[in-house]
Formats: C-alpha cells, sequence, structure tokens
C-alpha cells in the first residue's frame, strides 16, 4: 500500500517516467510495513514460544531428565494456549513487542534496500554484458528470475545478521516472564557481558542462515514468478 502511494506520488511530481521508487523511498516502505508485522507478530510468537517450551518440558519430563514440578500439559492445542491467555493475562501476548519492533522496522527496511539495490545491481550487470538483440523476452524473464532468487537469499542474510540480537532478546522475554519487564538494551548489555557477542547476542545464528536464504529467495521468487504470471494474463485477456 505504502509502495503505490509513493509511487502515485512520484508520477504526479515528476512524470510517468520517474515513477520508480529510490532507495530510500523503498526503505520507507519497508520500514512502514515493518510496524504491522511487528505488531501482528508479537501475539502470535508469544504463543509458539509458550507451546515450544511446554512441549519441551513434556519431553524432558518424559525421559526423566527432570522431575514435573506440576501439571505438564497446560494446552490441549495453540488454540487452546491463545484463549488461556486472553482470558487471564492478555498483556503477556505483547511482551517483547519493542524488541520485536525494532527487529521488524529497520530490519525490513534493510531487508527491501538489499534485495532491490542487489536485483537492479544483477539485472544491470546482465545488459552489460548480454547485447539486448541478442536475449530473448523468455530469457530476459528467466536471468531475472534468477537475479531475484539471489538477491532474496541475500537480503534474508543481511537482514538477520543486522537485527539478530534483538531476536534473541525478544525470545528471551517471552519465555521468562522475570525478565519481561526489563529493559530491552539492559538485557542486550547483560547478554553482551556474560556471554560475549557470539554466544551472547548471536546463538543459534549459524542454523538460521540457511533458512534465511531457502526461505527468503523462495518467497521472493515465487512473489516475481507469479506477478509475471499474472501480468500476462491481464495482456493476453485484456483485463
Amino acid at each position: 500500500m505504502s509502495e503505490r502511494r509513493l509511487e502515485h506520488w512520484n508520477e504526479e511530481h515528476y512524470g510517468k517516467q520517474q515513477k520508480e521508487l529510490s532507495m530510500v523511498q523503498v526503505g520507507l516502505c519497508g520500514g512502514f510495513s515493518g510496524i504491522g508485522v511487528g505488531l501482528w507478530l508479537t501475539p502470535i510468537e508469544y504463543v509458539k514460544c509458550q507451546m515450544q517450551i511446554q512441549n519441551d518440558m513434556n519431553v524432558k519430563a518424559a525421559v526423566g531428565s527432570h522431575p514435573p514440578s506440576g501439571p505438564t500439559q497446560m494446552y490441549g492445542n495453540t488454540w487452546h494456549c491463545f484463549r488461556h491467555i486472553v482470558q487471564t493475562h492478555p498483556r503477556r501476548l505483547f511482551n517483547g513487542l519493542t524488541p520485536t519492533l525494532f527487529r521488524e522496522v529497520p530490519g525490513t527496511c534493510i531487508f527491501f534496500i538489499t534485495f532491490e539495490y542487489s536485483l537492479q545491481y544483477l539485472n544491470n550487470l546482465a545488459k552489460k554484458n548480454i547485447p539486448n538483440s541478442s536475449s530473448s523476452s523468455s530469457s530476459s524473464t528467466r536471468q531475472e528470475l534468477f537475479h531475484t532468487l539471489i538477491s532474496g537469499g541475500l537480503a534474508g542474510v543481511v537482514f538477520w545478521l543486522t537485527i539478530y540480537p534483538f531476536d534473541t532478546v525478544k525470545t528471551q522475554q517471552q519465555l521468562h516472564l522475570d525478565l519481561s519487564h526489563r529493559s530491552m538494551f539492559s538485557l542486550l548489555k547483560h547478554r553482551w557481558q556474560t556471554n560475549g557477542l557470539a554466544k551472547g547476542l548471536y546463538p543459534g545464528f549459524a542454523l538460521t542462515i540457511p533458512r534465511a536464504i531457502l526461505s527468503n529467495s523462495t518467497l521472493l521468487w515465487v512473489h516475481k514468478y507469479s506477478k509475471i504470471l499474472l501480468t500476462d494474463l491481464e495482456i493476453k485477456y485484456d483485463l
């Protein structure tokens, strides 16, 4: 939505030839969308964390690694967990909101700037190396899809590289109620001083890299391919 509005603004002020967004505008669109994503994801991720820690406790109790201190099965399913939290402690759904917004707003901004810059760079590089006359429409489409795949994976890596510490603190606040009232920066400082950079702020980061590459490259490739197909259908059937 914000992208469309900025495109219309560019068209009104600079004409149709200058309709495309600048990198600053791309970043603004990403940051604005990050606000909505953060507000939406915080309750969902809180419920997810509660279900994950419950399952972990159930497994440990089953193998006898620790004596159960109470009922190990609080929630029958995810919906039961969500309803219980809403009825008893609704504010807890937004535990970790601050680090989630710090993750999503600048992170999404950086993500889309990285993606667009990488995609433009690869497309321009291909145009320089391959003359327009020798490249067909289908081959240029395949080439752009391949560039989208690469750029999506790169954007995913840069996203998590820059905001991973905020995600670490977010998870910590959602799993431990006694930490939910501490400020995000005090937790970051404590983890840094106690465990250092790698173990304190980037635990499990090595596993996040392949996930970021696969998920984001696939997501943006499918988005691009779907856009091409829908555009072709519009032209074919004059929609």
